[in-house]
């Protein structure tokens, strides 16, 4: 009875409820409520919680993106010129005929498909959704140094309005390439799995100039509705439109 007590009063919320059933008697169906209420409520510790779901979701992210990696590690074997570019380094440093020595059909197919993946892994450059996964990119990493991110982007910031709002300097390379990114609205990893040409391109054709863009944008969008004025799905399309159209509910008397 002691420990019930003591158990009872010395939590806050407890001890209001208590104080409420010697003032409001009647109130039967309260008074139950609040009794069960406390005696089902779980005990656990919300931050405790919180730290083990984002823990999971971390494991989740890094799991998930090396799958991805692996599957466009073997599908870039099956590509022609990934699988030559590897074939053409392994050849020349000797591994290929080393490394399929003894082996015969379908064995020494895989050994030499093994062989291609680790190089494809270590000499080709994976870019954008498929790179190969950073333990810094999971959630957990992510909200531990984020009051180092939001320093380094407030800093980078300054630096950008200091130098070119306040000195009115050139833009080089890279802050050209970051306004052109910016343009287009594509993330940094999208950005940077395009190749090197058509980024020049974009710099030949002066993308990072708010009123070039919007012209090339125009022009890209001229070309896209050209093109889809040609396909011949999207002629029947159109004429199914003019015909029949999208079905339709209508009632009659």
């Amino acid at each position: 009875m002691i420990a019930t007590a003591y158990e009872t009063l010395r939590d806050e919320e407890s001890r209001a409820d208590y104080d409420y059933l010697l003032a409001h008697p009647d109130q039967y169906y309260r008074h139950y409520y609040n009794y069960y209420r406390h005696r089902v409520a779980p005990r656990v510790d919300v931050r405790l919680v919180i730290g083990i779901t984002i823990l999971v979701i971390s494991c989740l992210q890094y799991y998930s993106w090396w799958s991805s990696y692996n599957a466009a590690v073997a599908h870039l074997v099956t590509v022609p010129k990934y699988r030559h570019m590897a074939t053409e380094i392994a050849t020349r440093e000797g591994m290929l005929a080393s490394g399929a020595r003894g082996l015969r059909g379908r064995a020494r197919r895989d050994e030499q498909d093994a062989l291609l993946r680790e190089i494809i892994r270590t000499r080709i450059d994976i870019r954008g959704g498929y790179r190969r996964p950073r333990i810094a990119d999971v959630l957990l990493i992510k909200i531990v140094l984020l009051p180092w991110h939001i320093a380094c982007f407030a800093a980078w910031h300054i630096h950008w309005i200091y130098r070119f709002g306040v000195r009115r300097e050139e833009y080089g390379r890279d802050e050209k390439l970051y306004l052109v990114r910016k343009n287009l609205g594509l993330s940094a990893e999208h950005f940077e799995s395009i190749n090197e040409e058509q980024k020049e391109e974009f710099l030949r054709q002066e993308l990072w100039l708010k009123k070039k863009f919007q012209v090339y944008h125009n022009e890209q969008l001229e070309a896209m509705r050209t093109r889809q004025a040609q396909s011949s799905r999207w002629k029947r399309y159109r004429r199914w439109l003019r015909s029949d159209g999208p079905g339709r509910i209508t009632f009659e008397d």
